[in-house]
């Protein structure tokens, strides 16, 4: 199976452009609009691996001052997502949702991919309005966490 075949099956359905410049690399990238903001969107596959991962970057870069909270607003959350997880670098303070997907004895669908990537755009869409509060604004990370939460 050719997993990057797969995605890009996903990408001409959707009718989306996208950068397969680093295809022979197993990545491909594009934009992608959410409710609250745009994303780039990150999808890296192997063949040898049989390994599909997604990833949702914000566009928002976290000032080093705000890591911590940040990082703690993410332990919340990453508590409840059952499938992916919150990441930053603290090095940089980018931030992405990330899922992978292991296909060794199965094979990877269309719709397989489009689960995983607005899965992934969703969760970080979902959770770009708290961030940006706990960064710029007026809440703390459980505070955010809670809002967040029940909402």
């Amino acid at each position: 199976m050719n997993i990057m075949n797969t995605v890009e099956q996903f990408l001409h359905e959707s009718n989306w452009k996208y950068d397969d410049s680093r295809k022979s690399a197993g990545i491909l990238s594009t934009d992608i609009q959410g409710k609250n903001s745009s994303y780039k969107l990150y999808l890296l596959g192997s063949d040898e691996r049989q390994t599909l991962r997604v990833f949702a970057m914000l566009n928002t870069v976290i000032p080093e001052d705000r890591r911590n909270d940040i990082a703690e607003f993410f332990i919340r959350c990453n508590y409840i997502y059952q499938m992916g997880r919150l990441d930053m670098d603290y090095s940089d303070g980018n931030v992405r949702f990330t899922w992978g997907v292991d296909v060794n004895g199965s094979e990877l669908t269309s719709k397989m991919v489009q689960t995983m990537v607005y899965t992934a755009v969703h969760c970080l869409d979902n959770t770009q309005p708290y961030i940006l509060r706990i960064c710029y604004g007026d809440l703390s990370p459980k505070e955010a966490f809670d809002v967040w939460k029940n909402n």
